[in-house]
């Protein structure tokens, strides 16, 4: 999975985070952790990877679809932000896709002002262009760390080493709160997806 870890598109990412999730569960953290060689460069591959995507979810980096387009030109001018253009890929991540059954089912259920406040982020109408793309890639990204980050993290690591755990989650959680504080209009709904995802991880590493 080296391989991929220079890729430019969101989605592999995804793709490495779901496959390294698939690993830890067949194999407990005492295998893993038998060979020194293979712990360390799992760890640093979980490592990269969560850093990645932590840096996608909280808007660090931007990846856009059309090189040429205004927001890739805006984008690149702004130093805090790395600029990555990218190829959409599919098929999407088995996190991606549960995400997507998701909204299927709850287009079956009454509606509710609960159901009516989340987006349905596999419903779009119109052209997939930066903007819709970069939300799209955030969005889904807050899900899929949200639903597997803490339980990646406690498989690669030996159950008495609880502490390395709860370190490594709060060095991925901390730009989140930065996300939380900011109340501007624009930034409602990724203030919405991180609080969500600060809370499930807090609650589940506990």
């Amino acid at each position: 999975m080296k391989l991929f870890q220079h890729s430019t598109s969101p989605n592999t990412f995804l793709w490495i985070a779901d496959l390294l999730l698939l690993v830890t569960k067949k194999y407990s953290p005492k295998e893993i952790l038998q060979d020194k060689n293979i712990s360390t460069g799992i760890h640093g591959l979980i490592k990269n990877t969560l850093q990645t995507l932590c840096d996608l979810a909280t808007g660090k980096t931007v990846y856009v679809y059309d090189p040429k387009s205004l927001q890739a030109k805006v984008l690149n001018q702004e130093l805090f932000k790395v600029y990555h253009p990218f190829q959409v890929i599919v098929p999407y991540s088995p996190q991606v896709y549960n995400l997507y059954h998701e909204e299927q089912r709850r287009k079956k259920e009454p509606i509710t002002d609960e159901t009516c406040r989340i987006r349905n982020l596999f419903s779009h109408v119109g052209p997939m262009d930066d903007e819709y793309l970069a939300t799209f890639y955030r969005l889904v990204t807050f899900k899929s760390l949200k639903n597997m980050m803490v339980e990646l993290l406690r498989n690669s690591y030996s159950p008495e080493k609880v502490d390395k755990v709860c370190y490594k989650t709060k060095e991925f959680l901390e730009p989140f709160f930065t996300i939380v504080l900011d109340k501007s209009k624009n930034n409602r709904e990724f203030v919405e997806y991180a609080s969500e995802l600060l809370k499930t991880v807090i609650d589940s590493s506990r």
